[in-house]
């Protein structure tokens, strides 16, 4: 079975694990007549929660910007090559992400990346783009500049108050490590909630107390920390898992 890019999905369907893809791609959409939305997801790392914040997974820090591009790229290309860094990347690591051009010639585009080989590391690499997604401003080389950006739905870790990426999502139900899920990112969810308790109608954060990373907290707005909900239907209490209202993607 295969799915578009999103679907109507049935009562039940967010709790379902699998070992492998089962033609459902990272990041697409599930929606129920309810109104909650959930995304595609594949755990990274270690086994994820129910009810607990998820985020993405670290950036590559040797690819996430100021790659340079060297081949030129004509309009029409589906490919871009770019000089990698030291940094050693496995066969499409970055598939179903994205190359950005962050400065010069093309900057400001964004394409979305269908397939490329490994490599070892300070060498050339050929990204092949997806052929709806050809490049549409040409491309200098040894002048333009890329970064390179995972899917945010691959590898998906435990939230931390060490941020990596933004909160992403809440896990419908334990997910096994290296196993693929859903993420609810909308609409009313049970989550986990942490020392800096909300009541109803607080707006809600990804924890910054430490050891609360992965709960959810009432929302500080000296920290200026990301908005994920709002609490309804029940106060939270510390430890436990309250009511929120996510709005974290619709």
């Amino acid at each position: 079975m295969s799915f578009s890019s999103s679907h109507q999905g049935t009562y039940g369907q967010e709790k379902v694990i699998s070992s492998t893809k089962g033609g459902i791609g990272l990041g697409t959409r599930m929606q129920f007549d309810d109104g909650r939305v959930y995304y595609r997801c594949l755990a990274g790392g270690t086994t994820l929660e129910a009810g607990t914040l998820i985020m993405g997974k670290a950036a590559d820090a040797s690819a996430d910007m100021d790659l340079t591009v060297a081949a030129t790229g004509t309009v029409g290309d589906t490919t871009i090559t770019v000089d990698l860094e030291a940094g050693a990347v496995v066969k499409d690591y970055f598939a179903d992400g994205y190359i950005y051009i962050n400065d010069a010639d093309g900057e400001g585009h964004t394409y979305k990346i269908l397939s490329h080989p490994a490599s070892a590391g300070s060498a050339e690499l050929v990204v092949t783009l997806y052929p709806s997604d050809p490049i549409v401003e040409a491309l200098v080389k040894d002048t333009s500049l890329a970064g390179l950006v995972a899917n945010p739905y691959s590898g998906v870790i435990a939230g931390n108050t060490t941020r990596t990426n933004p909160c992403i999502g809440v896990a419908a139900t334990q997910i096994t490590n290296a196993y693929y899920g859903w993420l609810q990112t909308w609409g009313p969810c049970c989550v986990l909630t942490g020392a800096a308790v909300g009541v109803l109608g607080d707006m809600a954060m990804p924890g910054d107390t430490s050891g609360d990373g992965n709960h959810a907290e009432v929302h500080d707005v000296v920290a200026a920390n990301q908005l994920i909900g709002t609490w309804a239907n029940v106060a939270a209490v510390d430890t436990d898992y309250g009511f929120i209202f996510l709005t974290i993607a619709a």
